[in-house]
């Protein structure tokens, strides 16, 4: 079995025009035989919101391929809430060591948080607030339902209060996986169809490129399509990380 990790995030429009840096973030990590992949998109009302989504993004996926057998073992036997406490409690604690921690709070540094990650035998997969999470097989289908939270455009955060309690977690085996697709909430825009919640073709496309091509080249592609098509429709940064299974 071969696996492969690419990823891009792109600003929005508005922050193109203006200079401003992009406020999502993925990443990517291969160690103790495990491949993760993670994706955060910061919290566009708060100020260290960048930070806090790269913060976020590298301390999940340290503590999931770190821990990849235990965390597998607490969601097989329902033990969720162990799981999200800890996971989140790292994000935390890697959060309050940044600069200005201290003075704002980790609130500051908010972001939403999903990854994947495998052993090649199982999957272990991860939400909290919106974006989405695509398992790609002959039929295309998502993770999780995509949360909302109590109001109109509100959403879940790594910082918030009851944010374990909103973590979904999933355990799935790898056979008949194409490949996942982490996709933040500007980039749903374009591969979610709204009148049918079905995948576009798009997302099954992009995985047949990282199967059929380099990291590298996979990579620049995607920073291409994020730059001139995903963020024209929408007015948020577009981010996307895609897994391939071959």
């Amino acid at each position: 079995m071969k696996l492969k990790i690419a990823g891009a995030a792109q600003a929005s429009r508005f922050k193109q025009q203006r200079g401003l840096p992009c406020e999502d973030a993925v990443f990517k990590r291969v160690a103790h035989g495990i491949h993760c992949m993670v994706l955060c998109d910061g919290a566009g009302s708060k100020k260290y919101a960048a930070t806090g989504a790269r913060t976020a993004a590298r301390a999940a996926a340290v503590y999931v391929t770190a821990n990849f057998a235990e965390v597998a073992t607490a969601i097989d036997h329902g033990r969720l809430a162990e799981v999200a406490k800890n996971l989140l409690g790292e994000i935390i604690c890697a959060l309050s060591h940044k600069r200005f921690a201290r003075l704002t709070g980790v609130q500051e540094y908010a972001s939403t948080l999903l990854f994947a990650a495998t052993n090649k035998k199982r999957v272990i997969v991860g939400q909290l607030g919106d974006g989405g999470i695509g398992l790609i097989t002959d039929k295309p289908r998502l993770a999780f339902q995509i949360p909302k939270g109590e109001f109109a455009n509100q959403t879940y955060f790594t910082t918030s209060p009851l944010a374990s309690q909103h973590l979904q977690l999933g355990l799935l085996p790898i056979t008949d996986l194409q490949g996942i697709i982490l996709f933040s909430d500007g980039t749903a825009q374009s591969l979610i169809e709204n009148k049918s919640n079905a995948f576009a073709p798009a997302a099954a496309t992009m995985v047949g490129w990282l199967q059929n091509n380099s990291v590298t080249v996979v990579q620049e592609a995607l920073s291409t399509n994020l730059r001139e098509h995903f963020v024209m429709r929408t007015h948020d940064d577009c981010s996307l990380s895609i897994m391939s299974v071959s």
